[in-house]
């Protein structure tokens, strides 16, 4: 078997739906909310355009669709939080907040892989209910997908009498929506025997902006000088939020 190591940018996809029950900052005129999302540890931000009143509606024309990356790992999802607040927009003079929300651990957000519908409930800046809002939350694998291969545990013996066996790693990554003769591909350096560990050339990054999930290919083959390279085995695996590190056996 071989040990490979897979990490995504995986995009977290918000939808701001509605706002039931808003602080009302406004005397005379009706107020102009918009969501603002923040997400930590990076830093990452996005935001609505405005909608009206205290029951606000955002639709496709506010850009409600909001897209933020959440890198994996080092971070896992237990330490990753989204940061949500609603504003009411100002022309004259800066925003102010209307409610935000306990930070969303994004635990059990990045585990589904469905449309997931999230109710928050809002408070001011004094601790008082400020009103709820109303998200849809989408993880979709879509950026750039790391593959970092590791070693290689009792691999086929190929017969090698005079020296130890030369293995390399050739690495595919092929998304289900795109021609399977399309394949970006790359290749480690050489490592020795039947257990070999990879050191030089063992990181390999694929960008990617389908969002049906890919598949990983792996092959290991051995190098040969006086004649065709040798395979040794190769494996498989597909690729989902969940499963970003993973053991890849390469078969014969």
């Amino acid at each position: 078997g071989a040990m490979v190591s897979a990490s995504s940018t995986a995009t977290l996809r918000v939808t701001a739906v509605r706002a039931e029950g808003l602080k009302n900052l406004q005397r005379i005129m009706d107020q102009d909310p918009f969501v603002e999302l923040e997400l930590d540890p990076w830093g990452h931000t996005a935001k609505t355009k405005a909608a009206s009143g205290v029951n606000p509606v955002w639709k496709a024309k506010h850009n409600n669709v909001m897209e933020l990356p959440y890198h994996g790992r080092p971070v896992p999802p237990t330490q990753a939080f989204l940061n949500v607040r609603v504003m009411d927009w100002e022309a004259t003079r800066a925003s102010r907040l209307i409610g935000a929300a306990e930070p969303v651990a994004l635990d059990k957000i990045m585990k589904s892989e469905y449309v997931q519908e999230v109710v928050l409930d809002l408070a001011d800046k004094e601790g008082n209910f400020a009103g709820t809002l109303y998200l849809n939350v989408e993880v979709v694998l879509k950026g750039v997908v790391e593959v970092t291969v590791v070693e290689g545990q009792q691999l086929k013996d190929l017969g090698q009498k005079l020296s130890a066996q030369e293995n390399y790693v050739r690495v595919f990554l092929e998304a289900a929506n795109e021609d399977p003769g399309v394949r970006p591909g790359g290749k480690t350096k050489i490592a020795y025997g039947l257990n070999p560990v990879f050191i030089k050339r063992n990181v390999m990054a694929f960008p990617y902006e389908g969002e049906d999930e890919p598949r990983l290919f792996l092959e290991v083959w051995d190098k040969e000088f006086s004649r065709k390279d040798r395979i040794v085995g190769r494996g498989a695996m597909m690729l989902t939020t969940d499963n970003i590190n993973y053991r890849a056996t390469p078969k014969d």
